[in-house]
């Protein structure tokens, strides 16, 4: 690549001592970026273009070449996207429906500001260690298998148990609505409660009518 031509006349005698300073990398390698030519100047030094082993083009800093960067992001996108799709479930930053029943099961269970807590880690259900961590999605997804259509996730036979293999299946809305928990006064009074609440709150903003 043939670098554009530039007058190398220095118009300032006292900015002398910064030219004489300047560091010619032409043509050096600096991770996956090969230096080509100076681009200008910036605040924190001399820019230069450089072109990538992907064959793009990008314009970094000196002072960063081959530390904060050695590609033109393409290393970066690379590993990012390895790290989404490791399991198939995540696409473009967009999670499977079976990811997204996992990732709320532990919420109902782990997480106390979950809207569901109360009925469930409220109650002291958990999910088994297996199902948790860094692989646990992976382990989930190896026991239960992809969510079929129309179903979701239900603990059987123990509706009190917790969430693990064994326990766990995938179910059709009728099967859920058969395995619900017996409907208690104590359960009734805190549908009532919530609902006065929401009352309450609605006519102190003044959205009733």
């Amino acid at each position: 690549m043939t670098p554009p031509t530039t007058s190398t006349r220095i118009r300032n005698p006292r900015k002398a001592a910064r030219h004489t300073t300047f560091k010619d990398v032409t043509g050096q390698h600096f991770g996956y970026l090969t230096a080509q030519w100076p681009a200008g100047k910036a605040k924190w030094g001399t820019s230069w273009l450089c072109s990538c082993d992907c064959g793009r083009l990008t314009v970094a800093l000196l002072n960063n070449l081959g530390r904060k960067t050695i590609s033109c992001g393409c290393v970066r996108r690379k590993l990012s996207a390895q790290r989404t799709t490791k399991h198939g479930h995540t696409i473009n930053h967009k999670p499977s429906r079976t990811h997204c029943l996992w990732t709320h099961m532990l919420g109902r269970c782990e997480n106390p500001k979950h809207q569901f807590f109360r009925n469930y880690g409220g109650r002291g259900i958990k999910a088994c260690e297996r199902w948790r961590g860094e692989h646990g999605f992976e382990n989930f997804l190896a026991d239960m298998g992809e969510r079929p259509t129309g179903m979701s996730l239900d603990r059987f036979p123990n509706n009190n148990g917790n969430y693990e293999p064994g326990n766990c299946r995938w179910a059709t809305r009728k099967q859920q609505a058969a395995n619900k928990r017996p409907i208690t006064p104590e359960h009734c009074r805190n549908i009532s409660i919530g609902k006065r609440r929401a009352m309450a709150i609605k006519k102190q903003t003044g959205k009733t009518s």
